[in-house]
């Protein structure tokens, strides 16, 4: 039931690279940010395909034991994501992240993702379902 040494370290590494990439966010510039981004979520999207591969969990496995706080996380990453992209790219990433994170979280993060969103954005951003993603 306990998680080992490496685990625990893994866990507060991935946390600091995280919060590197929330404060670098909010400095831009933020296409290397994004980039950043989307390399971390890869990692835990691998972490719920395969965790054994990955890292170790003693009981039950998935990237939700790591424990992101998705709503500082999420907005963070949408600011980068909202820069320079066409809205239907947008509201397909918005989606994505909610989705395989933070689904719980829906109607909250997409409000985020509202305020940073340009018009056209905005406007992608209503055509998702509220409830849950397509998916």
């Amino acid at each position: 039931m306990q998680k080992s040494e490496g685990t625990d370290a893994f866990i507060a590494e991935l946390g600091r690279l995280i919060a590197n990439c929330i404060c670098a966010a909010a400095k831009g510039p933020r296409a290397p940010v994004r980039k950043a981004f989307d390399l971390l979520f890869a990692l835990l999207r691998r972490i719920d395909e395969d965790p054994d591969k990955v890292v170790f969990f003693a009981d039950e496995a998935g990237s939700w034991q790591v424990g992101v706080d998705w709503r500082a996380v999420l907005p963070a990453y949408f600011r980068c994501v909202a820069e320079g992209t066409a809205g239907e790219e947008f509201a397909r990433e918005v989606d994505r992240a909610i989705t395989d994170f933070a689904d719980y979280e829906r109607p909250t993060l997409l409000a985020a993702a509202r305020r940073i969103a340009n018009v056209e954005q905005k406007a992608a951003l209503r055509r998702l379902p509220a409830g849950g993603s397509r998916r």
